[in-house]
């Protein structure tokens, strides 16, 4: 996962939110803080790379969710991340 900041001051990535569903429906809602243990700061024009993964009971599924973040200035928002397929290898055979 790569994320970029595009806007004009350094933010904070405080928590995130996923709502994961399987292949057959079933839902998991993961919520924490930060991401892999970290809360990165991540200024102008920069990114913050990390790795993760999330169990699924079937090959395949989706997911989606919100980061939270804090501003230079203390303000806290929402950054939505929009539903993205999961397929394990060989998932779709």
């Amino acid at each position: 996962v790569r994320i970029h900041n595009m806007g004009a001051s350094t933010v904070q990535l405080l928590s995130r939110y996923w709502h994961i569903s399987s292949g057959l429906g079933s839902v998991q809602e993961v919520t924490g803080k930060g991401v892999i243990g970290q809360q990165p700061r991540i200024k102008p024009g920069g990114a913050f790379d990390y790795t993760s993964s999330c169990a699924l009971v079937t090959r395949s599924g989706c997911m989606r969710g919100h980061y939270v973040m804090r501003s230079e200035a203390g303000a806290e928002f929402q950054v939505p991340i929009d539903e993205f397929a999961l397929i394990a290898p060989g998932g779709l055979h």
